[in-house]
């Protein structure tokens, strides 16, 4: 296992590059559900599940736990993509090896000790890879259930996430946060109970998407593009000194 070497200065001026790579990127960032883990942080700590669909997914972390919760935040990966990336060991990314059972536990034991006060977000990504956005499978580890039954956790957040492009040339991401599971001493109906969970959040996005007015009813912006918005005031502009007489 890698321990985290997470440093308060160096996690602060990496979340400040994070915003701004995430508001060139991304046209815009839209959360739902996100007042029941704000409430839950300030009197515990609290798990949170997540698929796992792209390389950004960690800097919404970042960006989620860091600029809009203000949690301590912390995630478990892959040992290799650490140390390929070791500068995320620095803001809270501890590493297991996926192909040792000894390393896993240690990891997944560790991850439990870090839940012990309130504010701390610990953030899981059952599945261990990267998968499809809207792809079922039965491929949830059960590591993120037995973290939280060694913690005794009762705050754990299924969490659905998806990138979609629409008509403009940056995309939009959208993070539903669901509510908290109720805790379960069992791994296997904790770990199916995580997956269905994080599968209806990812439902519930897909509903939204085929929404024809493309609005999405509940979520709130958490981070807007600032050419985004320079570029709708020119395009309004354009559009009035253009329109058909």
């Amino acid at each position: 296992m890698i321990p985290p070497l997470k440093s308060p200065r160096f996690t602060r001026w990496f979340s400040r590059r994070v915003r701004s790579r995430l508001r060139r990127e991304f046209k815009a960032i839209y959360v739902r559900g996100l007042e029941p883990l704000r409430l839950a942080l300030k009197s515990g700590p609290a798990l949170v599940v997540s698929n796992h669909t792209s390389w950004w997914d960690p800097m919404l972390a970042i960006h989620i736990g860091l600029e809009v919760l203000s949690a301590d935040g912390y995630a478990l990966m892959d040992a290799k993509n650490l140390q390929r990336l070791p500068f995320l060991g620095r803001v809270g990314a501890f590493g297991v090896d996926l192909t040792s059972r000894q390393d896993g536990v240690r990891a997944l034991r560790y991850g439990a000790t870090l839940l012990d006060r309130p504010g701390r977000l610990l953030w899981i990504y059952p599945q261990g890879r990267e998968r499809p956005t809207f792809e079922r499978l039965d491929d949830f580890q059960g590591g993120a259930a037995m973290i939280a039954r060694m913690a005794k956790l009762k705050a754990v957040f299924p969490v659905g996430v998806a990138y979609h492009f629409g008509s403009d040339p940056a995309p939009i991401a959208l993070v539903d946060i669901g509510q908290p599971l109720p805790h379960r001493d069992e791994i296997e109906s904790s770990r199916k109970a995580q997956q269905q969970a994080v599968h209806a959040r990812l439902d519930d996005i897909q509903a939204q998407l085929s929404r024809a007015d493309g609005s999405f009813p509940g979520f709130e912006c958490v981070l807007e593009s600032k050419s985004n918005i320079v570029a709708g005031f020119a395009q309004r502009l354009l559009a009035k000194a253009t329109r058909y007489r």
